[in-house]
């Protein structure tokens, strides 16, 4: 219901207000709004009143991106109105009154306990003031809500920074024992009606930048309870180990009463016990109530548990920005991590990746952490999103790690070459280990200066937009695409050379290419013949042996020739007609037609009348007079099929034109009308012929 308060807010008018610099503390954050009870924690004796606040710190005329989504921008000010729902344990502290401070006009110097003043500015408008010790408030977000106050500002009201007190709430205390003073849910909103300081989107929309703070009442010296569990996400059919904390009066605890969050409680004297979860949930509420001998409960700590089908972290790769490294250089390793776990949801693993270098000879074909042959170099946390649906390409996580060579290397000796490894550390009921780890290229260390070319990537066939297509038709343009790394310590100049049967059919010059960076050069050249093609392609250095080489082959083939025959070709409405595509035949040998394609088009009109696939020949009843136009489509055994953006692919096409003229023969359309109505035109066709007949033939004479 807090979008109650959110439409009221929407519709009101705008205003402006001067910023308030807000207080500082060292235990408030200084970035971001917040919400919070004040004081935190108060102390008392049965019958004892006490007062506390809720506050709103922080607030600044400024929006942030969100975290999440950068795309998107949230306020972190400019309040316009507030709603928020509110509870405490009836059995412990007992309700006596409340002041809603706003407008802040009429609260303008602190209000105790909390050190600032009211809130809002005038106009305003009473949207919720309701409290109600039974809860079960009517439109609350829980039935645990014992108070729900929403208010908002008016036209021509400025907004409202700085800092803030909400609200404040007196009790009394009543029996011994921990009453949460708990923020159950809280919205602000901006003046143009917008969530303040909330995530818009992904799985954490709605959720506060810094999540409100609860406070709680101690009435007399009741036991004080929280707990941890291991591990951090659980899987289904999996143990997870919960283990109570008893923060105050430890030495007395009788009973630990828990809730599991499925709907499974269980109630135990040891302070540590384990659950089995079945199903998934991205939220498992589990909570935990303590009893000491005097019968006197504990405050209810909870906390939210993610269970999930399945965890799997994975490397899936270690790359190095330089092949190549002089001492007292900067090079880049790129770890790249993905989430394998399954769930119906969305969920992060905190994923701890280590980076090792070798310092003795290793084996790269068959890596694994030994610590004889490696020493950690870096370690790193980071989250790793599993999404929901798995996606069918997943795209890793890339993490960028910048080294430097000779801390990494130590003192230059002599020219070596070195890996690095990438290890994940392994997840409780991981379900596979086997892929924690990851080996890099190596990387050549060295005082020497000198250039050395890579073919890193080679794309070559007849480029479509960004494509390439092979084989080729010939008399079709080749296309290669070159790109070439420089892997040396130094700037140099390459040449790159192409050879088609070993013949050099181009020559291309890349000058003053840095370390570590990439040139892409491309080049076209003609194929008349059909066939197979050798490619090799030359990279070398200039002044200097170094060389790398690619190699592979390209197949050039012979078109289709499309023969169609029209019977007949000049029909009449409602003529069968026939298209016959069989003799059409493959020219390059061992190829044939895979598929046909017909597309019909009435007269005048440039979208499909109908479309059909599959056979070689189709027979049609057209309807009307004029141009129709037939078009044949094929597609070949390599794949290759019509392409407006490719023109070698236009022996894939034939276009026929039939003229329709007039003459007998009925509407296509009435061949498929129900059979009852067929049945009903028929008949009344013979009435009316009878009818006809009726007319035609005269009366008999009477006799005399």
């Amino acid at each position: 219901m807090a979008s109650v308060m959110l439409l009221a807010i929407t519709i009101l008018a705008m205003g402006l207000h001067d910023v308030v610099k807000p207080a500082s503390s060292v235990e408030l954050p200084s970035a971001y709004p917040l919400v919070y009870v004040y004081p935190e924690s108060v102390s008392v004796d049965v019958g004892d009143y006490f007062t506390i606040s809720v506050v709103v710190y922080n607030l600044t005329d400024a929006k942030v991106q969100d975290p999440e989504n950068p795309t998107q921008w949230i306020s972190l000010g400019n309040l316009y109105g507030f709603d928020i729902q509110f509870s405490w344990d009836p059995t412990v502290i007992k309700y006596v009154s409340h002041t809603v401070t706003v407008p802040v006009e009429d609260y303008p110097n602190p209000i105790p306990p909390s050190p600032y003043p009211g809130i809002l500015y005038r106009p305003t408008l009473t949207i919720k003031e309701e409290v109600n010790e039974a809860g079960n408030i009517p439109g609350t977000k829980d039935p645990r809500v014992r108070a729900w106050f929403s208010f908002a500002s008016r036209d021509p009201a400025a907004p409202f920074n700085g800092n803030g007190t909400l609200f404040t709430m007196t009790f009394q205390a009543i029996k011994n024992g921990i009453s949460p003073l708990e923020i159950v849910d809280c919205t602000l909103a901006d003046r143009d009606g917008y969530p303040i300081a909330q995530h818009k989107c992904n799985q954490y929309f709605g959720q506060w930048f810094n999540t409100p703070r609860n406070g709680k009442a101690i009435v007399g010296t009741p036991p004080e309870v929280d707990f941890t569990y291991w591990p951090d996400i659980g899987v289904i059919n999996k143990p997870v180990n919960f283990t109570a904390i008893i923060i105050q009066n430890a030495s007395n605890i009788q009973l630990y009463m828990w809730d599991f969050g499925d709907g499974t409680q269980q109630n135990t004297n040891e302070p540590m016990v384990q659950h089995t979860y079945t199903a998934e949930s991205y939220e498992y509420p589990v909570t935990l109530k303590a009893v000491d001998s005097n019968g006197i409960e504990s405050n209810t700590a909870s906390h939210k548990i993610t269970v999930v089908q399945s965890r799997d972290l994975k490397a899936t790769g270690l790359t190095l920005s330089h092949k190549a490294v002089k001492p007292n250089t900067l090079f880049n390793l790129t770890a790249q991590i993905e989430n394998k776990g399954t769930a119906t949801f969305e969920f992060y693993e905190n994923c701890t990746i280590q980076i090792y270098c070798n310092i003795t000879a290793i084996d790269p074909q068959n890596p694994f952490l030994d610590p004889t042959k490696w020493k950690l170099i870096h370690t790193q946390n980071t989250m790793v999103k599993a999404p929901y649906p798995p996606p069918f390409y997943p795209s890793p996580k890339s993490i960028p790690i910048t080294l430097n060579s000779t801390q990494t290397f130590g003192q230059y000796i002599q020219d070596t070459f070195y890996y690095f490894l990438l290890c994940i550390e392994p997840k409780p009921y991981e379900t596979n280990t086997t892929n924690n780890i990851a080996i890099s290229d190596r990387i050549f260390y060295t005082t020497k200066e000198y250039v050395s070319p890579a073919i890193v990537r080679v794309n070559y066939g007849s480029k479509v937009l960004k494509t390439f297509a092979k084989p080729l038709i010939e008399g079709e343009n080749c296309t290669f695409e070159v790109t070439i790394e420089n892997v040396g310590t130094t700037v140099g100049n390459f040449t790159i050379t192409i050879y088609l049967n070993g013949t050099n059919i181009e020559t291309m010059s890349i000058i003053n290419l840095p370390p570590a960076q990439l040139k892409i050069n491309s080049a076209q050249h003609k194929i008349t013949s059909r066939g197979n093609y050798n490619i090799t392609i030359l990279a070398t250095t200039e002044g200097s042996a170094e060389v790398s080489k690619w190699q592979s082959w390209l197949r050039v083939i012979k078109p289709p020739k499309l023969n169609v025959t029209v019977n007949p070709w000049n029909p009449t409405i409602g003529q069968n007609v026939v298209i016959d595509a069989s003799t059409s035949v493959h020219q390059e040998p061992g190829a044939y037609l895979e598929t046909y394609t017909w597309k019909i088009y009435k007269p005048g009109i440039d979208q499909p009348f109908k479309i059909l696939t599959g056979n070689y020949s189709v027979s049609l009843s057209l309807n009307e007079t004029g141009e129709w136009t037939v078009e044949l489509l094929v597609q070949d055994n390599y794949g290759i099929k019509y392409d407006a953006n490719r023109p070698a692919t236009s022996a894939y096409k034939c276009t026929i034109k039939i003229i329709v003229g007039g003459g007998g023969g009925f509407h296509i359309e009435w061949i498929i009308l129900p059979a009852v109505s067929i049945v009903g035109i028929i008949v009344i066709a013979i009435l009316v012929i009878m009818r006809r007949r009726k007319v035609a033939v005269p009366a008999p004479e009477e006799e005399e």
